[in-house]
């Protein structure tokens, strides 16, 4: 990580991978509802494994922050996605 002077990276990064919850991705109900959607098994979104687990969490985070915001619209979608999975 250090040619890109990326060293930050690697307090993210646990076991290979980099934890959700501790990204700055999760407080960002764009970027939580992104990283729902890259994991979903059920889409085509390519740059990830697809990971059932990873994409519920990030899509009930999702929700969360878009209740927030008012965005009732948002939270349906993202709660269809929801039950598609299971």
């Amino acid at each position: 990580m250090s040619v890109f002077k990326a060293e930050h990276l690697n307090i993210l990064k646990k076991e290979a991978n980099f934890s959700f919850e501790d990204s700055e991705i999760y407080n960002y109900r764009v970027y939580a509802y992104s990283w729902g959607r890259y994991h979903d098994p059920l889409r085509n979104e390519s740059g990830t494994d697809k990971d059932k687990t990873e994409a519920l969490k990030a899509y009930r985070r999702a929700v969360t922050l878009y209740e927030r915001r008012g965005d009732a619209g948002k939270v349906t979608d993202i709660e269809n996605k929801i039950n598609a999975l299971g």
